[in-house]
This record gives structure tokens, C-alpha cells and sequence, in this order.
């Protein structure tokens, strides 16, 4: 029983909740906060709005891929449901 006992304590050690929330110091940096700004990168307006455009064009393409999706998922089941229902292989038998 004590050696259960120590094995817990030695695990209790490694838990996540005691681990540090920051590596080194950046504590210090995180806490600050109002001092730094964040650093973006500068595009000129043409490459700014070209990027725009293709970040929209992939978007709407992932978009129609997803509908595409779904539609094949309910003729699918709708296809399944109507021959379990309809077309029975039973003539005489419902569900």
C-alpha cells in the first residue's frame, strides 16, 4: 500500500496543472501587453485585393464542395429510404 502511495505522490508531480503556463520569461512580455503591438506584413493595394479574390474563390469552392456533399448524403438516404419503403422485396409487408 505505501508503495502505491509514493507512486501517486511522484505522479501528482508531473500533472499538467503543475507544469509552468509560459516558457522562461515570457510572463513578463504577455503581461505587458499594451506595449507591444502586434507586426503585420505590408502588400501593396493590388496583391492586397488579388489575395482577397483568391481567399473568396476558395472559400465559395470548399462552400459548393460541402453542399455537394450533403446532397449526395440525402439521395442517399432518400434513395434507401424509398426502396425500403416502396419497392419492398415483400409486396404484402409494410413497415
Amino acid at each position: 500500500v505505501q508503495d502505491m502511495n509514493n507512486r501517486m505522490k511522484q505522479h501528482r508531480s508531473q500533472r499538467t496543472s503543475n507544469k509552468p503556463k509560459f516558457k522562461g520569461n515570457e510572463r513578463g512580455v504577455i503581461s505587458q501587453g499594451s506595449n507591444l503591438k502586434p507586426k503585420f506584413k505590408k502588400v501593396s493595394e493590388e496583391k492586397l485585393n488579388l489575395i482577397k479574390k483568391e481567399i473568396r474563390h476558395s472559400n465559395k469552392r470548399d462552400n459548393l464542395k460541402t453542399i455537394l456533399v450533403y446532397l449526395l448524403v440525402f439521395l442517399c438516404v432518400f434513395a434507401t429510404m424509398y426502396f425500403f419503403i416502396f419497392a419492398s422485396p415483400f409486396p404484402d409487408f409494410r413497415y
